[in-house]
């Protein structure tokens, strides 16, 4: 996993993650926030049951692949960086460089649960794009199979 973002994706409630200190993995069940405006996360150790209160410098998201070769960490990230501001289920529509191509159409296709189209976009008359780079559509997860329709 990507150590910088792994160190600065957020982390939310349902969310597997893994303490650095003792790399056990566990579930976060409840965030707080002590006096000094730190948040902790309450994770229920999945070796034990028990539970553990850790700071966020403490654990990272749960490295584990869940799609190739990319964690949930890395394919919110990717998702996070083509979806529509304040309302992921709506249509996307992106370009992203080659380099990104991959793991964006994964994390499209995990997230909304529909299949991308995938566009080269390498004229060089077209001043917007560079070369190499490629646009990326999907009808979004609300008009996708899973969607709330």
């Amino acid at each position: 996993m990507n150590s910088e973002i792994a160190a600065t994706a957020e982390i939310k409630e349902t969310e597997m993650v893994q303490s650095i200190q003792s790399g056990f993995l566990g579930l976060v069940e409840d965030v707080y926030e002590n006096a000094s405006g730190e948040k902790l996360f309450a994770i229920k150790r999945a070796d034990n049951g028990g539970t553990a209160l850790l700071k966020r410098s403490e654990i990272i998201p749960d490295p584990t692949p869940v799609v190739g070769e990319w964690s949930q960490a890395e394919l919110s990230a990717a998702f996070d960086e083509v979806s529509p501001p304040g309302d992921w289920r709506a249509p996307i529509s992106a370009v992203v460089s080659h380099d990104e191509l991959s793991i964006t159409v994964a994390a499209i296709e995990y997230f909304t649960a529909t299949t991308c189209t995938v566009t080269a976009r390498s004229s060089k008359s077209d001043s917007l794009f560079e070369d190499r780079c490629y646009r990326v559509r999907s009808i979004g997860y609300r008009k996708g199979p899973a969607g709330d329709h």
